[in-house]
């Protein structure tokens, strides 16, 4: 069968739409979320889901989400956004359990809680509580099972994609989902990521190659993409799933779109483990090749969501890549950052911060950044401050940058 698709879609080529989005993040769900951002809110506060005294991280961007005893917390998140996505008045009802879906591709973080790991931190000097000890039900919250416990509310034609590439693995599973639509294998699908490294484990981790701030001032002004006051990134946690149509499936449907989606692509520069090129080589190459697919000029693009994590290495990779792709116009375009306001929230951060760009730009406008103040000289970007009007056909070009050298860039039409 996939053969036959396959010759299928070398001959066909089909627009693909974003038709509805499910979300849930530390500023609410997507009755909430839009408003938050647009309105320059952060809800960083202190860690409570585990004891944090012994960190010297105690502070998070963190959802207000029950979590059982027995599921993963990336899961529960998960099943959050799923809920939101067949209940939010803006999807309309369009959506229910058992909707028939061609796709079903998943961004996801890998589970932490192993013994290897636990031994590993123990002999770091840090005080891990009693909530680290080994999860009971490890096996039963592997990512396999998670995908096998979402996917049970679709029926699925095709089988589930994984995608596991760290901090753009949602984009990547929005971008591959997108591909494999507007070649015409499959009409519609449901794309996303779930992740939260709020827990002994993650927090130890991150503390450990001094990327997490230390600062607990004022929470909600600690995290400054782009800022050379900046002290390292927060921690958030949430989830996003989007349903992607295309011409055909639209036209079944009838559904109404968010936005286009025009183009994707996804390299590996493999610099180091856990820092990108110095130049941003990596991040130019995905902005340029993302811009090839869609096939448009890089002066068309006027707003850039970008990964603007607040680390001194990734800002200054980001700001020196974005320059390069517009060849150093920059008059026409503004760049914010989700995470000056929600954190990182690490596999999920794609998607999560791209569903709360769409439910601004449903409100015709583009979020504001906060917290950038005084930018590197010589790699200052157009960092709007205040929301931004945008109008229909606009375009905006979403970074989702990771350890071990992951670039992800995705390009959207404003509808």
């Amino acid at each position: 069968m996939y053969n036959e698709l396959a010759i299928y879609a070398m001959k066909n080529e089909f627009r693909v739409f974003i038709t509805g989005l499910g979300v849930v993040s530390s500023l609410g769900n997507s009755s909430t979320f839009g408003d938050n951002l647009l309105n320059g809110n952060s809800n960083v506060s202190s860690i409570n889901l585990f004891n944090s005294g012994s960190f010297p991280v105690k502070i998070a961007a963190q959802c207000n989400v029950f979590n059982d005893t027995i599921k993963d917390r990336k899961q529960v998140l998960a099943e959050n956004a799923i809920l939101d996505l067949f209940t939010s008045p803006l999807n309309r009802g369009q959506f229910k359990p058992g909707l028939f879906i061609d796709h079903f591709h998943i961004g996801i973080g890998l589970e932490l809680f192993s013994l290897f790991d636990l031994d590993l931190m123990r002999k770091s000097n840090y005080l891990l509580p009693d909530s680290a000890i080994a999860n009971p039900h490890f096996l039963q919250t592997s990512v396999d099972h998670i995908v096998q416990d979402l996917v049970k509310q679709f029926h699925l034609d095709y089988f589930p994609a994984i995608h596991i590439s760290a901090c753009s693995a949602s984009t990547d599973a929005l971008g591959s989902l997108f591909h494999l639509l507007r070649a015409g294998i499959g009409m519609n699908g449901i794309a996303g990521g779930s992740d939260s490294m709020i827990n002994p484990l993650g927090v130890a981790g991150f503390s450990q190659i001094s990327a997490l701030s230390t600062s607990s001032d004022d929470c909600n002004k600690i995290s400054r993409p782009f800022d050379q006051n900046r002290s390292g990134f927060v921690l958030g946690e949430g989830a996003a799933f989007f349903v992607l149509e295309n011409e055909m499936g639209i036209s079944q449907s009838g559904h109404q779109p968010y936005c286009e989606v025009l183009g994707f692509a996804n390299c590996l520069d493999a610099y180091g483990i856990s820092e990108p090129h110095p130049e941003g080589d990596g991040a130019y190459r995905s902005m340029q090749k993302a811009i090839l697919d869609a096939k448009i000029k890089p002066n068309k693009i006027r707003f850039i969501n970008s990964h603007g994590t607040s680390t001194i290495k990734n800002d200054i990779a980001e700001a020196k890549a974005i320059i390069n792709t517009l060849s150093n116009d920059l008059s026409n375009i503004y760049v914010n950052s989700s995470k000056s306001m929600i954190g990182h929230c690490i596999s999920s951060s794609g998607a999560v911060e791209i569903a709360g760009q769409l439910l601004c730009l449903k409100k015709g406008k583009f979020h504001p950044t906060i917290n950038t103040e005084n930018q590197e000289f010589g790699w200052e970007l157009p960092i709007n401050k205040e929301p931004v009007t945008v109008n229909w056909g606009d375009i905006f070009l979403k970074n989702s940058f990771a350890f071990g050298g992951h670039n992800a860039s995705i390009i959207f039409r404003a509808m």
